[in-house]
């Protein structure tokens, strides 16, 4: 995916939280498990980016804060409930549901630092 291509994927999840809320919903989950586009950045194993958006878990998770900066920002939310973490199947130890939960709420990709999110499933192919 090029730059351009990852800009209109995160605007689209904002774009799609807009719609959810004018739609009545009260509120919407952010999937990040099971090889889908969001876990396949935060995957050494599938990402093998060498941009700002690959190698060390902080580039691979810049993608999914972005996400959440677009659908924060969408919602109106600044204060959301406190992080949930599902177990992950993915042995690599930086995607362990508490780091992941840790580095994931810890910034929103904008340099503003968070405490919470939703809730966050790093969930791995095979659970």
């Amino acid at each position: 995916m090029s730059g351009e291509d990852i800009a209109t994927v995160t605007r689209s999840f904002g774009a799609a939280t807009r719609l959810a809320a004018e739609a009545g919903f009260d509120a919407v989950e952010i999937h990040a498990g099971h090889g889908y586009l969001i876990s396949q950045f935060l995957s050494p194993f599938t990402n093998r980016r060498r941009d700002r958006y690959g190698g060390a878990l902080e580039g691979r998770m810049r993608f999914m804060q972005g996400i959440m900066h677009e659908v924060r920002a969408a919602a109106g939310a600044d204060d959301v409930p406190p992080a949930d973490a599902t177990p992950a199947a993915d042995p690599t130890p930086d995607l362990a549901p508490l780091p992941a939960a840790r580095a994931l709420c810890s910034s929103d990709g904008d340099g503003t630092t968070r405490r919470s999110a939703h809730a966050v499933d790093v969930g791995g192919a095979a659970d």
